[in-house]
């Protein structure tokens, strides 16, 4: 990033930005001509400028400033998204955000139109109405190819893996998408790695996996799309508590190494809360609270949200 000396022209466009309010221009002017650039910069970063606005100027070691950061739009940005199946409304006015390298899970009772979300944001279903933004493109309507294609896989309910095909065959299944690709090979000892129980039945047919077997199988070939997004649906689903604990360590794991967008649809609202940045619950085909782990745990809030005990909780995260 460029850094500008005080005394450029150009700093003058930056400093309108930054003197928004009187208030505020004291203390940039007292900032620029600090010796300290930690504490300069650590005030900076804490003032109701930097906080409201989303706008930090760091003084350097020089005195220098660099530009303002704008904040980065989200890698999905899904709004006012309605669906029905004939007559039967699915979702009502449902709004989603999900910024670069997090992990959102969406929590909610049977029929409250969980799936039905994954499923327009993978192209399975066409919205009746809202949008869908992808990393800066309007997708709502596109096939299920284009969509994998662009960047979006998706782990279905029930896993569907093809049970009479081998391990290897579902993994090569699942690249492709990406058509011309020499590295399919190193991907699939990628996923070898991460999953290491895929390995030991790597030959044998998947319908004859375990379900924790086949649910490592299913994330590992949504995979090898190389997606900037995994949505996975219900993962815990029939599964044992300790296979589940492993199932949600290598999604730890996962998001740890290769720093993916994970969207996590699940009814056991306990297994969340250590992986999850943001928590959406959705009742009645609409996303009716919002938070972080730490902003609703200890709270009624989920109880209320999911089996609707408040008409319309607050949204207390971003």
């Amino acid at each position: 990033m460029e850094c500008l000396s005080a005394n450029d022209s150009r700093a003058d466009n930056y400093l309108n930005i930054i003197q928004v309010h009187d208030q505020y221009e004291n203390a940039v002017e007292k900032e620029l001509s600090a010796h300290d650039s930690q504490e300069g910069e650590a005030r900076l970063s804490n003032s109701p400028l930097s906080q409201g606005f989303r706008a930090q100027c760091i003084i350097n070691d020089t005195g220098s400033m660099t530009e303002p950061v704008s904040p980065s739009p989200p890698l999905l940005d899904v709004r006012d998204l309605a669906c029905a199946y004939g007559s039967l409304v699915a979702l009502s006015g449902a709004t989603l955000h999900v910024g670069h390298g997090e992990c959102v899970c969406i929590v909610g009772p049977n029929g409250a139109g969980k799936t039905t979300l994954l499923s327009n944001i993978a192209g399975l279903y066409r919205p009746r109405s809202g949008t869908i933004g992808f990393n800066g493109k309007q997708i709502a309507g596109l096939g299920p190819e284009r969509i994998s294609q662009l960047g979006i896989s998706m782990v279905p309910e029930g896993r569907r893996i093809f049970g009479t095909l081998t391990v290897e065959e579902n993994l090569r299944l699942g690249a492709t998408v990406r058509r011309r690709d020499g590295r399919v090979a190193e991907d699939i000892e990628r996923m070898l790695e991460l999953f290491p129980v895929l390995r030991d039945r790597f030959r044998s047919e998947a319908g004859k996996l375990s379900g924790g077997e086949q649910q490592m199988l299913a994330i590992a070939r949504a995979l090898m799309s190389r997606p900037k997004l995994i949505m996975i649906d219900e993962p815990s689903l029939g599964l044992a508590p300790l296979v589940i604990d492993r199932v949600y360590a290598i999604l730890a794991e996962l998001r740890a190494q290769a720093a993916i967008t994970i969207v996590i649809v699940e009814q056991n609202t306990a297994r969340i809360a250590d992986i999850a940045d943001r928590i959406h619950v959705v009742r009645n085909g609409r996303i009716v609270l919002s938070g972080s782990p730490a902003e609703i745990s200890g709270t009624t809030m989920i109880d209320d949200a999911y089996f609707g005990f408040t008409t319309d909780p607050p949204d207390i995260g971003a």
